[in-house]
């Protein structure tokens, strides 16, 4: 995975787990709460699960905060153009 990607992967991952230290719930907490199976929620806490749109709505809700603190809309330039070299790849 490309620096970019993975320094965005560890934004989402900061912002999730920080979000439930604020609530100050157990990721199983979170996971009654959602429906989400914990061992997804600790994949992206550990940066090795994708966070889904449905995923992010899910965990936005519970904790109180907007999608957008949780998935950021805004990507940097890098991590568009390693995104869009990675699509071509798996096209070619």
């Amino acid at each position: 995975m490309a620096k970019a990607i993975k320094d965005y992967a560890a934004a989402i991952a900061l912002a999730c787990s920080k979000a439930r230290a604020d609530k100050g719930w157990t990721q199983i907490q979170v996971c009654m709460a959602t429906g989400i199976p914990q061992t997804t929620l600790s994949k992206l806490e550990r940066q090795g699960a994708p966070l889904t749109f449905t995923t992010a709505y899910r965990l936005a809700h519970v904790y109180g905060v907007a999608i957008h603190e949780l998935m950021p809309l805004k990507q940097s330039p890098d991590v568009v153009a390693e995104l869009e070299a990675v699509k071509a790849e798996l096209v070619a």
